[in-house]
């Protein structure tokens, strides 16, 4: 089953999804928009959400959103 989870940087809430595969999903406008993968190209096995959120975290830098 899929996880939400949020992470705060500066002051901005980003909302995310860890779903069956491994896979990190960003809300690109909150939950109930447009998500995205932000260049996960593989699933990550047996992921905890505290590992998810560190991945997510990376994603958001990669991206230059934070």
């Amino acid at each position: 089953m899929a996880q939400i989870f949020v992470i705060e940087e500066q002051g901005e809430k980003f909302e995310f999804e860890l779903d069956e595969n491994g896979i990190i999903w960003f809300f690109e406008k909150g939950l109930n928009n447009l998500k995205v993968n932000i260049g996960q190209v593989q699933g990550i096995s047996n992921v905890s959400l505290s590992r998810a959120k560190e991945s997510a975290r990376e994603m958001l830098l990669v991206s230059g959103r934070i």
